[in-house]
């Protein structure tokens, strides 16, 4: 597993594109230990939180009793596990490998995305009489961006890879404070701690995404919000 770390350390500071790895034992080998390191940062974050907790006397990772029924909700499965990685990795994760289509589609779903949340909608609520205005509307501005494109797609190209991925893993990180609104005074002190975790994912699926294909990042988000869901459901059942 050290094997591994390394490797993913002299990733998160050199991501720069080698080509994509099909090998099937190179490919399983990272797909498992990517999914341990996700483990493994779950554990120390969870201890790190149960330490700031007794400290300031309140749960520091509790979440609003609303969102812990819709994640654990058996009718909401498809949506935990399926919808939301492949959402969030469309958003996060596909435009790194840079070229119009990729940032194109990103910048599809991450508008959609901004725009559902200004309607105070969720970004899979289909039925509701704003989806049809939220899809035209980020058509449309994705289109006018699209305009520009070949010039912002330069100008990524000449920055390092490395801040396209960690500015990748921030934003994936810090729009999970969601999960915790409204936040309250100690989160918001420690609110690095409540992403720390996510933050870890986005390094980890990102590695996946530029070593091996976007498919295998998502198949690791999907099996880990699997997991969780699982866990949610049984643990509220």
């Amino acid at each position: 597993m050290f094997k591994f770390f390394q490797s993913l350390y002299q990733f998160a500071n050199d991501p720069s594109e080698k080509g994509i790895s099909v090998e099937r034992k190179k490919v399983l080998y990272d797909f498992f230990y990517g999914w341990a390191t996700c483990m493994l940062t779950l554990l120390v974050v969870a201890v790190i939180g149960a330490f700031i907790s007794m400290i300031v006397q309140e749960q520091i990772f509790k979440q609003p009793q609303s969102f812990l029924r819709f994640k654990s909700s058996l009718s909401n499965a498809y949506l935990v596990i399926l919808v939301g990685p492949l959402v969030e990795e469309l958003c996060y994760r596909f435009y790194l490998k840079i070229n119009r289509l990729t940032i194109s589609i990103s910048l599809f779903f991450t508008v959609y995305f901004l725009l559902s949340l200004y309607a105070r909608s969720w970004f899979y609520d289909f039925h509701n009489e704003t989806f049809i205005i939220r899809v035209v509307a980020s058509f449309f501005l994705v289109s006018l961006l699209n305009l520009r494109l070949g010039s912002v797609i330069n100008k990524l190209k000449g920055i390092n890879l490395k801040y396209v991925l960690w500015f990748s893993c921030c934003t994936f990180a810090l729009i999970h404070l969601l999960n915790f609104v409204p936040l309250t005074f100690y989160q918001k002190i420690f609110f690095p701690v409540l992403v720390l975790v996510q933050f870890v994912y986005g390094v980890v699926f990102g590695f996946l995404r530029l070593k091996h294909g976007f498919i295998w990042g998502l198949l690791l988000h999907i099996f880990i919000n699997a997991t969780g869901f699982a866990y949610g459901y049984w643990y509220h059942a």
